[in-house]
Order: structure tokens, then sequence, then C-alpha cells
């Protein structure tokens, strides 16, 4: 793949190609301007993201080509008040301001994001089967990006569940904005190798396409696995278990980290017309390493995924129909998680817009059918509900938000209703103040409801493992304050302190022992986590030729009446201080220009913590990440970059995975 990436690289760097021009300069919009960017999440409406009423950030479209980042959750670096730890090359666990490995001491997913919900133009892609965002599957890469937007905070009210702490939605390049195609390719250390290919034209007066294709692979930081039995690192030929089988089974291809082909097909007509629409027909087939399920043997875990999707927006002033459909087969490799699901979703919301209020009601019915020998064949949960948001702008200062939600489940058969309310004051100096309050739950999931299975030993004696269809539902409750503000024309700040209270969490605990049959199962524990916590960003722009974005979190979180770890149900509750969200996190994003060298540099740093799964622990050092990319135009159709990633790399940074390793990238983006 590397040799083949290499011949691209300098076929088309001799080539004759038509000049477009090279890539928008990120240092043509002044700070001004950069606080007046269009943002949609927060209201579902187009505003400027100086006058958002809650808290968001944004990364635009010249932001993401002229970032670091390779992938779309390595992107997310660039943002306040997000952690993104590197499992091994590539693969990334993220999370919005923490509550992760909340209870300590359970399974995988207590460690992975289950409060996050990832959407690509409207349409949620989720974890169904037990939380979070398999971010290798979702269909898209950097170059197909306009924007990222990130909501920071509970935002079920407006975007339903999953979207407790906080909602990260993709918005993909238009079909007619950019016409012409682009090749962007580039090939690297640790076996990165990059293609990607995107051609937008139009079809008629009205219609425009957009074309996208894109293949990547890497390797893995290195070549041995924990085993859990002997608690070290070893060659995979050395780490066995009679349990869960040998590492051949899990990872046949031991050295690979990523390999994934993805493409889509976009078709749109003008904005500007009565009626929009955009249609996207996408895929995704996928090989990737990630520790994703607890085993007796190790956590590395090969994941396949062959996955499509069709997602449809249309639109008027009045009207927003949206319709998704995703269908996939997913296997974890020397595990029980074989399945194929398909998940439907259908939104209405009617709009209406006056001079001092925007009032939006909604319905939609979200189905998710999940197939696999562990839940007993094919299982659904279905989701039924309904919405209002009111946003009324009271007088030129102050503005009042208020949003109700109720989803009702088919299982467990459960209401929840969800909330938001905001009240903004604008000041004659352009400074926003906000308080947002506001409750989010999360939706239920397969395993929990319906996962069946029994071990069977030598001595006689049965386990079994079964689902609970009567859980409640995780939420959180969240307070907050901001301050959003410009000094003079060049400093921009914002500012926000926040408190959530987190309740409803799960585990899996002894349920009966009947003989020689002992049952485990789901069962919801009183434990609760406290957190409050406060993000602060700068941001500086002199002029065109140099800017900075510096931004850190902080927070503290405690858990409350703890009920032991799993399979160990105790009648003891205890409050202890959490140990798995660093304290503190964040990074300073640097850009500037000499002459026609463009370079910018991402320092990424958090602190140190304790990941607490049920067979151990593993304390996570404290990270000081940099990286570096200096980008030079051969032509004016024709860019170069040189990427040094992970400088000052030097340990772990999630349980029990990879060391993380700096490398080198070289690259080119050519557009006709």
């Amino acid at each position: 793949m590397q040799k083949v990436v290499c011949l691209a690289l300098l076929f088309f760097a001799n080539s004759s190609l038509s000049e477009e021009g090279s890539s928008a300069d990120l240092f043509e919009l002044s700070l001004e301007e950069l606080m007046n960017v269009e943002v949609y999440s927060a209201s579902k409406k187009k505003e400027a993201v100086s006058r958002s009423p809650l808290s968001i950030s944004v990364i635009t479209h010249d932001a993401i080509r002229n970032s670091t980042a390779t992938n779309l959750p390595e992107l997310l670096k660039t943002l306040p008040g997000v952690i993104v730890r590197e499992q091994t090359n590539g693969v990334f666990d993220v999370h919005i301001r923490g509550t992760d490995n909340v209870p300590p001491g359970g399974l995988y997913p207590s460690l992975a994001n289950t409060l996050t919900l990832v959407m690509i133009d409207n349409e949620p892609f989720f974890n169904y089967f037990n939380g979070g965002t398999f971010w290798e599957t979702l269909p898209i890469t950097l170059d197909d990006l306009e924007r990222v937007e990130l909501i920071r905070g509970p935002a079920a009210a407006l975007y339903g569940p999953n979207a407790v702490n906080g909602v990260i939605h993709f918005f993909t390049k238009s079909a007619d904005k950019e016409m012409g195609g682009n090749i962007h390719a580039n090939v690297g250390g640790y076996g990165n190798a990059k293609v990607n290919l995107n051609y937008s034209n139009n079809i008629s007066k009205n219609e425009s396409i957009r074309l996208s294709f894109a293949h990547q692979q890497r390797s893995r930081y290195q070549e041995t696995y924990y085993g859990f039995s002997t608690k070290e690192y070893l060659p995979a030929d050395q780490i066995k278990s009679t349990l869960s089988g040998t590492m051949a089974d899990r990872n046949p291809n031991q050295d690979i980290a990523e390999k994934t082909t993805s493409g889509t097909i976009k078709i749109q007509n003008s904005k500007e017309a009565d009626w929009h629409h955009n249609i996207s027909l996408m895929f995704v087939d996928t090989e990737v390493q990630k520790i994703f399920s607890d085993t007796a043997i190790s956590t590395f875990t090969t994941n396949i995924t062959q996955l499509s999707a069709l997602n449809i927006n249309i639109e008027n002033a009045n009207w927003f129909f949206h319709s998704g459909f995703q269908k996939a087969d997913h296997k974890a490799l020397g595990t029980f998680v074989d399945y194929s699901f398909e998940n439907k979703n259908l939104i209405a919301d009617y709009i209406i817009n006056e001079d001092n209020f925007n009032w939006r009601n909604g319905v939609s019915l979200h189905e998710q059918t999940y197939t696999g020998d562990f839940i007993s064949g094919k299982q659904s949960i279905r989701n039924l509900a309904a919405s209002t948001r009111l946003d009324w702008k009271i007088d030129e200062a102050w503005r009042l938000i208020s949003a109700l939600r109720i989803d009702n489940y088919s299982t467990p058969n459960t209401t929840n209703l969800s909330y938001q309310f905001a009240l903004n004051k604008l000041f004659s100096n352009e400074s926003l103040f906000r308080l947002v309050h506001a409750k989010a739950y999360r939706s239920p999931f397969i395993e929990e409801n319906f996962f069946y299975s029994e071990l069977n030993f030598s001595s006689g004696t049965k386990f079994k493992t079964v689902g609970n269809t009567h859980l409640e539902m995780v939420s959180a409750t969240n307070t907050e304050i901001g301050y959003r503000f410009t000094t003079m024309s060049d400093v921009g700040i914002d500012f926000e302190a926040f408190y959530i209270n987190t309740s409803g969490f799960n585990n899996l605990y002894l349920d009966s022992i009947d003989g020689n049959v002992i049952t485990y199962n789901y069962q919801n524990t009183p434990t609760e986590s406290k957190q409050y916590g406060s993000t602060v960003s700068v941001q500086y722009q002199p002029g065109h030729d140099f800017s900075v974005t510096a931004y850190i979190s902080w927070q503290k979180t405690k858990i409350y009446s703890f009920s032991g770890p799993t399979y160990q149900k105790q009648e003891l509750l205890t409050n202890l201080k959490h140990q798995g969200t660093p304290r503190w996190y964040g990074g300073v994003n640097l850009h500037g220009k000499f002459e026609a060298i463009q370079w910018d540099v991402l320092f990424y740093t958090m602190k140190s913590h304790t990941q607490i799964r049920a067979v151990n622990s593993d304390k996570i050092p404290s990270i000081f990440l940099l990286d570096l990319k200096l980008s030079y135009p051969l032509a004016s159709n024709i860019d170069t970059y040189l990427s040094l990633k992970n400088i000052g790399a030097s340990s772990r940074e999630f349980s029990y995975a990879d060391k993380i390793e700096p490398y080198g990238l070289i690259g080119m983006q050519l557009s006709f």
C-alpha cells in the first residue's frame, strides 16, 4: 500500500492539472469573523458561534485541512473539554468532560464513552449494542468534512437519548460548493498510508453530486500484547487461556492496527430552493484492533465491520424531515460478539419563525434491531418521541430557551423526560452570559437487556449470564454558567463552569445460586457520580499570519454509594474519590505562516489517572504530546506537507494498550 501511495504522489506531482487555487487560507479570517462563524447544533438553526446559547466549539473547514490530525477522533484534540486517548496507532477513545470508568471495576464499556452522541448530517452513528461510538465505522474521513460542532453538556432535549455529556456533530461538504476534484495521499511510519479521492460536479441545472472514496491503513506501535494470566506484555504465541481461545483467534493479523475502506455518494439541490434536500449513500469496510471486550486472555480484539447507510434530509423554512437507515455486520474475533443490525430513524419537525421567537415541535421514531446468538436471535428496541423547543428573544439583551422531549421505549417499557432551560444576557460590548440547566437520558442497550449465555465446566458447574428488561436508564442533570467575550479586536475568551450529577448506572452482578447453576444478570446500582469543573479557552489572532488557541479543563469527580466491583455486589455502600478521569486536560493550537511555508502545531496534555477494570487497574501517567506540520505549495493546485506526530510520547494512554510512539508523515493534496 505504501508503494502505491508513493507512486501516486510522484505521478500527480508531475501531472498537468488545471489550476483552481490551493487551499483556502485560514488566516484570511479575522478573529471577529471567526467568532461570527455560523453554527447549527446548539439551536438547530444557523447563528453566530459568539451568540450560541450553549457551550459550543466549532472546527472550520480550513482548520480541518490545516490540522495535524490523521482521522476524525484525533481531530477532536483541537477542541476544549474533550479527552482523547489513543489505544494503538490511529485507534482512539473519546470523552466529553469525563464520567468515564463509572462505576469503577466494571467491564470494558465502563471505560468506553457511552454518554456522547456522535452525528453525521443529523443522523446518529451510535453503538446500541453496548454503547459508545465505533470510530472506525464512521463512513467519512477528514477530507469529507465541512466543519465539526461540539456541544458540551446534556442536549437530549434537542437531539434525543445518548446526548448525555454532549454532542459531536460532523457536517460533510456540500456537493455544490467545490466543483472539480481533489486527491489526498500520505505515507509514514508504522505502516501509515492513505489515499482519498473526491469529485464534485453538476448533474443538472439544480442538482449536484459529490463522490468520495478513501482507503487508510496503519500498523500497531508494538508487537506484544498484555496477558492477564502473566500480567506482562508478551508475544502473542506466549499468551494462552483455556477460557478464551488463542490470540490467533482474536487477532489473526497482529501487525494491523486499522485497515479501512469507505465511500460516499452525496446528491443535493441548491440551498436557495424552496425545498432543499441532500441525500447521502455511505459505506465502510473496516478491520481494527481495539480494546473492546473483557476476556481472560488479553485486551486487544480484532473487530471487523461492514456498514452501509442512507441519510436523507429535506427541509424548507417551516418543515424539516430526516430519514436514516444503517445496516451492518460486525464480528469481534475470538469472542461471542458477532451480530448484524439495522437502525432506522425518522424525524419530522415543524418550525414557527417570528421576529422575537422560534418554536420547533417534532416527532421521531427510532428502531434498532440486532441479530446474534448471544441475544437469542433477533431483538429490537423501539423509541417513539415527541419534542418541543421555544427560543424567545425577550428584548435586545435577554434570550430564554426552554426545551422538552419525551421518549417512550418498547424495552424496557418506560418513558423518560429530558429537558433544557437556558437564559442568555447579551451585553453592550457583545459579550454573552449564559446559564443552563438540563437533564438527559441514555438509551437502553441491546446487551444489557437481551444478553444470554451459558458456560459449562467439566465439574458440572454452569455459569449463566442474562440480561434484564427492567433496568432504569442512566441520566445526568447539569447546571452550568458561561461567559463568552472578546477583548479589543484580537483576543477571544470563553469560560464555563459546570456541575453534573449522573445516576442510573448498571453492572453485572451475582443474581442467584441454584445447585450447580450460578446466574449473573445486569442490575441497577445505587452508584451516582457528582462532577464539577470548568473549561476556559483563549483565542489570540493579532494578524493574518499568526493565531494561537489555548484551552484547559479542570474537573473533580466523586462517586457515591459505590456497591462494589463487577460480580461482587456489596451490602455496604461506600463513597470514593474518582480516579478514572484526569484532573486536568487541554491543549494549544498554533498556526503560522512564513512567506510560502505554513506551520501548524498541536500540543495536547492530560494529568495522570487510574483506569479500574474488572480484572485489575492500570495507572496512566501524565501525557504531554506535540504534533508539528509544515506545508508548502508546489503550485497553485498542489500542496505538500511534512508532519511529525506524537513528539514526546513515552507511555500508554489507555489501560493495557500500546505504548504510543512518535512517527512522521509526508503527504500531498492536488486539486483539479
